[in-house]
């Protein structure tokens, strides 16, 4: 579904946001519907690159969205090895822990996901099965 078509209410149940460079040219177009799914106790998910669109975002009380859980992303070293830590406007794992976030890694391109509640992040693309069925899990016990 395109983002502009996207009608944020409180039937959204989860967002899962993807990786890819692309997330640093639309990480402020997310803000309303991450704020809006969290706030309406939904799933909040992303992998690899996805975490940049979730660093616009803000909680109820106006802090990052991202500040105090636990989470990963793109590391600085992954960033390195595929030769984009000098072309990308900043270091996913720099900025969120700049915004308060408890960052976790594990090896370069290994599958590592974490859920903070309802908040549900992975690595790098490897992380993307491991990260949709943690998803699923958490819709699956929200519906019992």
């Amino acid at each position: 579904i395109p983002l502009d078509d996207v009608v944020v209410d409180d039937k959204i149940k989860a967002i899962f946001l993807v990786g890819g460079h692309g997330g640093y040219a639309d990480q402020f177009k997310f803000k309303d519907l991450i704020e809006s799914v969290d706030r309406n106790g939904g799933i909040v998910a992303a992998v690899c690159h996805g975490p940049i669109g979730l660093c616009a975002a803000t909680k109820e009380d106006g802090s990052p969205f991202v500040a105090g859980r636990k989470m990963t992303g793109f590391t600085n070293e992954e960033e390195e090895a595929v030769g984009a830590d000098k072309s990308v406007p900043f270091l996913l794992e720099k900025k969120l822990q700049e915004l308060g976030a408890k960052y976790e890694k594990k090896d370069a391109f290994k599958d590592f996901c974490i859920a903070d509640g309802r908040l549900v992040t992975g690595q790098n693309n490897c992380s993307a099965t491991v990260a949709a069925k943690k998803v699923l899990e958490l819709l699956n016990a929200a519906e019992k």
